[in-house]
């Protein structure tokens, strides 16, 4: 579990996915609205030689979450 700012600069996360740890949880939280509301992100996913984006929002009254299970 880790606790990262959002900022213009990428936060890059590498998971770890096997038959045996097959699932992450990721969420993201607004603890307030910040200069342009709402809170929003640009998720960037490579799964081996696949690659998708996905935008992601968050309010003060709800949280976004994704979730990754590992498929072989």
């Amino acid at each position: 579990m880790w606790d990262e700012e959002l900022t213009k600069r990428p936060l890059i996360v590498n998971l770890e996915m096997d038959d045996y740890n097959n699932f992450h949880e990721v969420i993201l939280v607004a603890e307030n609205f910040g200069d342009i509301p709402p809170n929003t992100a640009l998720m960037k996913i490579k799964a081996g030689d696949k690659k998708y984006e996905i935008k992601i929002t968050s309010t003060e009254q709800k949280n976004a979450v994704i979730n990754f299970k590992y498929k072989e």
